[in-house]
């Protein structure tokens, strides 16, 4: 009865072990997978920043354009 018992907790020690194993893995993929996903919102941010700059600056300089064609008008 002991050696079974002993057997038993062997087992479940094993298997606890295992359960912890892939827990530890698991949680690993997961910041990876977390990682990539703000490495990809913050690439995103920065391109919509730069396309608004773009954006203002051009607007800027159609404005600015636009005001010297109009002095060179009579």
């Amino acid at each position: 009865m002991r050696t079974a018992i002993s057997a038993t907790k062997k087992g479940l020690g094993a298997r606890f072990d295992s359960l912890e194993s892939r827990k530890i893995s698991l949680s690993g993929a997961q910041s990876h997978y977390t990682d990539a996903d703000f490495a990809k919102e913050s690439t995103n941010l920065i391109k919509s920043q730069i396309q608004q700059n773009s954006a203002s600056s051009m607007l800027s300089q159609a404005n600015t354009q636009g005001s010297f064609v109009l002095s060179l008008l009579p």
